[in-house]
């Protein structure tokens, strides 16, 4: 059945029994299918069985009528009234005419040590910043929330190297600054630190929630989320130096090693370290009454397409989406139910029946394994890999497609999304490569916080897209205009034109060699295949004779053919604005910020992603400094601008076929 009996009616029933191997609970005995059999606690260390037990055996109460008939939460509330009072967070005033005060509600959180003993009851009062709107109410916020993505980065960091993670949390926090707006209230609590400035820490560009101290050898981290704070770095001395600075500074509460963050258990042994959402998950199924529910394999039926309509609406549609917002904040340690919930999340605004019985469905999967986690390393390789996909034209309502992507730090999985494409894709090619697009712009920005975490990578990130398309969508640079005006990104000079498809053909030795098959291509020059048009030689045959000048006739460009060059080799260009080269070696000194697009004379254009100074051997004594040359990858040939030599003061002579300057 999937509400408990109804002699349990004046009962109140928690898992907390199941945490005794082989005792099944009470609430889950007449069932056939009870918890018992789903959950095991027998492979877990004492230490860390007692801490599970230690914080499942308590809840923490959902509202204040709850909260207000344990004399221990009484107490926290009287704690942060009288904390928010010396604090002089407000002002007791009558609320003037035309104005709408802005509600509050309390928070409760239970605050455990490392092994599971309370550390305190803890009660906040929150505003309801929902009800304020930007630019009218209010113009900024402060809330140090931390990326979870760097939560789980910093973990897998910390598992490689062997760091110590310590966790502390602020007693009570307020806005450290002054409140510009007059605003009519509830007691609000507004949080923000900005402490560790003052010794030396520094704010990462990729989440401003990190803090870094770096001196020499040593790292210490702060990671905060809200008034809650993880502490890690590989040295000890300066991790404790750091604990007594936030002590004098704040209110603040040392919880000891890190077990237990934002609903998230965290434990460590010699293989690495897990998390899991064990409680947590369990908290749901108690809520929705499926504790004793038969569990399913899958998160959702793979041909089951969701729609606006097919059945009755919802009498209590909060019920639908309370549910879907905790089943959100799962994906955090559950990656296999995130297209799931992101399919039932759309429904969310009028949900019907069916949605709810997909949403049952997602936690019938729940129970097959509730304790299921992520492990971070010790033996990873701190080098990024991706993998996206996209399944075309998936939404029936829309057509839109759904973007898919998860990427590895090593070997342990640290970031994954699957979410609908914000524009129609006119082609699974396409679509693929939105999501490689995608995967891309997450890549990055995994690399600029592996930086601020002093993580070395070298190497360039690899990503995995299984469409063959999509792969010569991004290998070719020129390709079909149409396809790039789609996309609203220009790209620079690559591959030529050509009609056919081209194919990556896989190395049999080695899996990660590639090379690009072209036997399918035909050239739009001569029409032969196994080349594209800039390839192909009768081009170049009629190029290299016209670099050649006639009698009574304007040279173009100065060209002299040799085999075998004993230097490099430079092409006077009457046309060409600026001096340009495609060898990155033969600068001397290249400024890389520098960005600039050059047309050509098809209209077409380059970028240009440096400018510098170049020295030319004109022989083999004889070297020649040239300044501002553009450095364009894409360019194959190193030109000279006749223009620009003019300017600089130099003499060109064409004469007898021969150019001197």
């Amino acid at each position: 059945p999937s509400h408990p009996p109804a002699h349990f009616k004046h009962y109140q029933a928690h898992h907390a029994a199941l945490l005794s191997p082989g005792l099944p609970s009470s609430s889950t005995s007449g069932t056939r299918y009870p918890l018992h059999r789903y959950v095991s606690y027998t492979q877990l260390s004492h230490a860390h069985r007692t801490f599970v037990s230690n914080i499942s055996h308590l809840v923490e109460p959902a509202n204040y009528a709850q909260a207000s008939q344990d004399p221990k939460w009484l107490a926290a509330m009287s704690s942060e009234i009288k904390a928010l009072e010396d604090n002089r967070t407000w002002s007791l005033v009558p609320l003037p005419l035309g104005h709408r005060p802005i509600g509050c509600k309390w928070v409760y959180k239970i605050k455990y040590h490392s092994d599971g003993t309370i550390e305190r009851y803890k009660a906040r009062l929150v505003a309801k910043g929902f009800t304020q709107r930007e630019g009218i109410d209010y113009k900024e916020t402060f809330a140090p929330v931390a990326k979870l993505i760097t939560v789980r980065c910093l973990l897998s960091i910390a598992a490689v190297r062997d760091w110590p993670l310590h966790q502390m949390d602020v007693q009570n926090a307020f806005l450290h600054g002054d409140l510009l707006e007059e605003v009519y209230m509830l007691p609000p609590l507004v949080i923000v630190d900005r402490g560790a400035d003052d010794i030396g820490f520094q704010q990462s560009r990729a989440d401003y929630s990190l803090f870094t101290l770096v001196r020499g050898n040593s790292i210490t981290v702060i990671l905060l989320y809200v008034d809650d704070m993880i502490i890690t770095g590989n040295d000890e001395q300066e991790i404790q130096n750091l604990k007594q600075f936030l002590n004098g500074c704040f209110r603040i509460k040392d919880l000891g090693l890190l077990k237990y963050f934002l609903g998230v258990e965290v434990a460590r042994s010699k293989d690495g370290i897990s998390i899991c959402q064990r409680k947590y998950t369990l908290d749901i199924l108690e809520e929705a009454g499926l504790l004793g529910v038969k569990p399913t394999k899958v998160p959702m039926e793979p041909e089951l397409v969701l729609t606006t309509t097919g059945s009755d609406a919802l009498k209590e549609p909060a019920q639908y989406r309370r549910l879907i917002g905790k089943l959100i904040y799962l994906t955090i340690t559950r990656p296999e139910i995130t297209y799931a919930v992101n399919t039932l999340s759309q429904f969310m605004q009028e949900p019907k029946l069916h949605h709810l019985k997909a949403a049952r469905h997602l936690l019938q999967y729940l129970k097959n394994a509730p304790g299921q986690g992520l492990l971070f390393s010790t033996t990873s390789q701190l080098s990024l890999v991706g993998y996206c996909d996209a399944d075309w034209a998936k939404c029936p309502m829309t057509r839109r497609s759904v973007t898919g992507y998860c990427i590895f730090l090593g070997n342990s999985l640290v970031s994954w999304k699957s979410k609908k494409q914000v524009t129609v894709s006119r082609s699974s090619a396409e679509a693929e490569y939105r999501s490689m697009a995608a995967a891309t712009c997450e890549l990055t920005w995994l690399r600029y916080l592996l930086r601020d975490l002093r993580v070395p990578h070298s190497g360039p990130a690899r990503l995995f897209c299984d469409n063959q398309a999509a792969l010569h969508i991004a290998a070719n640079r020129r390709g079909n205009s149409s396809i790039w005006n789609s996309y609203g990104r220009g790209r620079g000079r690559g591959r030529g034109r050509g009609r056919g498809r081209g194919r990556w053909h896989e190395n049999q030795t080695n899996e990660h060699e590639r090379t690009w098959d072209k036997s399918n291509v035909e050239c739009y020059r001569c029409h032969r295949y196994g080349h594209y048009q800039y390839e192909c030689p009768k081009s170049a045959r009629k190029e290299e004779q016209s670099n050649y000048a006639k009698s009574e006739e304007v040279l173009l460009m100065a060209y002299i053919e040799e085999k075998n060059p004993k230097f490099d080799i430079w092409y006077l260009d009457s046309g060409c604005s600026n001096h340009m080269s495609g060898n990155k070696s033969l600068f001397s000194d290249l400024n890389e910020d520098f960005r600039e697009q050059v047309k050509l004379g098809d209209n077409s254009s380059i970028s240009v992603m440096g400018k510098g100074n170049i020295q030319v051997h004109i022989d083999e004594n004889t070297v020649y400094k040239i300044a501002n040359v553009f450095y364009v990858p894409t360019l194959k040939n190193n030109l000279i601008s006749m223009g620009q030599l003019q300017e600089n003061g130099h003499t060109i002579i064409i004469q007898a076929g021969c150019c001197q300057v």
